[in-house]
């Protein structure tokens, strides 16, 4: 929350917390913003593009598997109709557009700045969220013969943010926000 500059208003009253205690902002109005959330599809990254849309912003899913990046927006969409958000004047009007990105390859790395350029060039990029990873350990590579999990966590997040920053540097308050994980309490104690 506070990379995102939204922490002030978590702080006041005007947060609420659903059933699993996780924090949902009510009053924050992100209409005409953009925001690219990486592994939108699940987990936190879908989490983070459902809560973008409700305060009104576009969240562009960028995933590896289109499919389950359109399912994602579909779901976000239904919930914005059921909830009302989508309809109700009062409210913004946010929504998910599915993107494909695959991580793991840096060719698609550039194609989808140049998608999101073709298709967004003209309404900035006001946050980039660095969500997707693999799991460590997986005896993979990417197409450029990095170990997968590295690959695709660091490296292609790296050039992600390498190939928006025009984008970004374009957008005043924009924000670049990575996500992590707790796995490293998995590994040995290199300090034991």
């Amino acid at each position: 929350l506070s990379a995102l500059g939204l922490w002030e208003v978590a702080r006041t009253d005007k947060a609420l917390r659903d059933e699993t205690g996780a924090l949902f902002l009510t009053s924050t109005d992100l209409s005409g913003k953009v925001c690219v959330v990486t592994g939108a599809n699940c987990g936190i990254g879908l989490h983070t593009a459902a809560q973008l849309a409700r305060l009104g912003a576009t969240g562009v899913l960028a995933c590896r598997d289109l499919a389950k990046a359109e399912a994602a927006a579909a779901l976000i969409a239904s919930e914005l109709e059921s909830s009302g958000a989508a309809s109700n004047a009062a409210r913004p009007k946010g929504g998910a557009v599915p993107m494909e990105l695959d991580l793991s390859r840096l060719a698609s790395v550039d194609a989808f700045a140049a998608a999101f350029g073709a298709r967004f060039g003209g309404s900035g990029l006001h946050a980039l969220v660095c969500n997707a990873g693999v799991p460590a350990g997986l005896r993979q590579h990417t197409a450029e013969g990095f170990s997968l999990d590295f690959g695709v966590s660091f490296i292609g997040h790296f050039e992600l943010v390498r190939a928006l920053l025009p984008a970004l540097q374009a957008t005043e308050g924009s924000r670049v926000v990575t996500v992590s994980s707790v796995m490293h309490w998995f590994g040995p104690n290199p300090n034991p």
